[in-house]
């Protein structure tokens, strides 16, 4: 039988290993940007894209209303990445 207080614990660990370096990421697109005029445009919307779909994939990992819970089938998507 599945421990809840585990399997929060777990699914806490992993959006945290998820998110640093999403983080790191974004750092690192967000400081190139800063030489933006210096940067072929293809390369700039290439470091845009990375931004956003970092920001996307930070939103996905954080619960919603503050609490622990996930929507359902990403709470089992997670489940499974933590066994």
């Amino acid at each position: 039988m599945p421990d809840p207080e585990r399997e929060a614990e777990d699914i806490r660990t992993l959006r945290h290993d998820l998110a640093n370096p999403l983080a790191a990421i974004l750092a690192e697109a967000q400081l190139l940007l800063l030489d933006e005029d210096r940067l072929r445009a293809e390369t700039v919307g290439g470091l845009r894209e990375i931004e956003a779909l970092v920001r996307r994939m930070r939103e996905m990992l954080r619960p919603p209303h503050r609490s622990d819970r996930f929507p359902p089938l990403l709470a089992r998507l997670l489940r499974r990445a933590c066994v």
